[in-house]
């Protein structure tokens, strides 16, 4: 099993132009595993979750070298949930800091309409 802690995101693109953003996390782990985060109804555009999560990790899927981990930003509105951006993260990037049961501390760019955005996404693996 990985535990997975959702920290904080910041600096993210205000997508809802009249109430303040109200974040929230779905991680998409293949085959068909989703998990959702609480909502951070007060820090907007820099949410902090601080949420774990216990992934479990088929070993088929850590053989296959091209498996990823999608966590996807939401934030509720008026007319239902908005994206704001997602992050694809290598399983083999996660799977090595495991094997060594140390706990580690990553950073990474949110993407958003395409682009690679320079707002992070701060994960704990353990």
């Amino acid at each position: 099993m990985l535990e997975l802690t959702l920290i904080s995101a910041s600096n993210l693109k205000d997508v809802n132009f009249i109430s303040k953003m109200e974040t929230y996390v779905v991680i998409n782990l293949p085959p068909n595993s989703e998990y959702t985060s609480k909502v951070d109804s007060k820090g907007g555009v820099n949410p902090r979750w601080n949420e774990a999560f216990g992934l479990l990790l088929p070993k088929t899927l850590l053989q296959r070298g091209d498996s990823r981990i999608k966590i996807e930003i939401y934030t509720l509105s008026t007319l239902g949930p908005k994206f704001v951006g997602d992050v694809s993260i290598p399983l083999s990037d996660i799977s090595t800091s495991t094997h060594y049961k140390q706990t580690q501390y990553k950073r990474y760019p949110i993407k958003i309409s395409m682009v690679n955005c320079t707002y992070p996404l701060i994960l704990k693996i353990k």
